[in-house]
């Protein structure tokens, strides 16, 4: 398998050394910006090392049981790419120490013919952060403020395990937000995920 049939390095990232102790085949690349650090690193894996795609709620559950204090599951969600292949991805938030802001992380599975591509991501918050959280909380704040029938929570489990958590997705992390914020991690790294599947 050729890694890059499958994981293609996206216009804007430069490509960077891999490690010596990263699987034969793989490639990094990565971007810079005023507001995002992002780093990807993809190989082949074998497919019995590969998350299976039509398995959301259950890779969904596995997930959450392992997920420290400071993260969220975001998404699980499979399908096929645009050439007909299988694939599965999460996307996991991690609160990060020192005020450093959020970093959004993602494992993304491709399945081929012989074997699996498999993509690790890294995006986190550069410069100012929390921009994206503060300007959407405002706009919630002022719609619960002048309804009285708004009920809409902040934080949600989009998956309702319901166990208590209290960090969790909110509502500035919709996808549907992220055309108002291109330049957040969050919606770089959602980019990301769809210029693979759109393949």
């Amino acid at each position: 398998m050729k890694i890059t049939d499958y994981i293609k390095i996206p216009e804007g990232y430069q490509e960077c050394l891999t490690l010596p102790e990263d699987p034969e085949g793989s490639i990094a690349f990565g971007i810079q910006t005023s507001q995002c650090l992002g780093l990807v690193t993809a190989h082949p894996v074998a497919a019995n090392e590969a998350w299976p795609p039509e398995h959301d709620l259950d890779i969904a559950m596995s997930l959450y049981y392992r997920l420290k204090d400071n993260q969220a599951l975001l998404d699980v969600r499979s399908g096929r790419t645009a050439s007909g292949r299988g694939y599965v991805f999460s996307i996991v938030k991690t609160l990060l120490d020192n005020n450093a802001g959020v970093q959004y992380d993602t494992n993304l599975y491709v399945h081929g013919d012989d074997a699996v591509a498999y993509a690790k991501a890294h995006f986190q918050e550069a410069g100012t952060t929390g921009v994206r959280e503060s300007a959407i909380y405002s706009q919630w704040l002022h719609e619960k403020a002048n309804d009285p029938e708004y009920n809409t929570p902040w934080q949600f489990d989009p998956f309702n395990f319901n166990q208590g958590r209290s960090f969790l997705k909110n509502i500035s992390e919709c996808e549907e937000l992220d055309a108002y914020f291109p330049d957040h991690p969050l919606s770089r790294l959602r980019a990301f995920i769809n210029g693979v599947v759109s393949e």
